[in-house]
């Protein structure tokens, strides 16, 4: 993992072609320190960076991503409030790539929806 301690996989099911992990954010990892420290919330990028990674794990390959065709932050997460999220990550396998149509929400509010394509390295 890239950011070490910042979350840990509480569950993930890959089931036909879908991928639905469960992730506990860990509000005191120093991410937050310089983002922001009065105010922490998680980075957009590091939330791209989270999906890459359960792909990873899932799949047991490194893939890099080639296209964010669509990418909607529509909450910001704010990791003492909203410290577990559930990722739901739609698969559609092509070749040497994966689309996929990604959703990262809780129980009340939905934090990112995502369309994008990784290659394997």
């Amino acid at each position: 993992m890239l950011i070490s301690n910042l979350y840990t996989i509480k569950s993930s099911a890959l089931i036909d072609d879908t991928l639905t992990s469960v992730i506990t954010i860990n509000p005191n990892n120093n991410i937050f320190d310089g983002h922001f420290p009065e105010n922490p919330v998680l980075p957009g990028v590091v939330q791209l960076q989270i999906i890459k990674e359960l792909l990873e794990k899932e799949f047991n390959k490194s893939l890099i991503l080639t296209n964010g065709a669509n990418i909607k932050y529509t909450s910001i997460i704010v990791p003492k409030k909203d410290e577990e999220l559930q990722i739901k990550i739609g698969l559609t396998f092509i070749e040497d790539r994966i689309k996929v149509n990604t959703i990262i929400n809780n129980t009340n509010t939905t934090f990112l929806k995502f369309k994008g394509t990784y290659n394997y390295l």
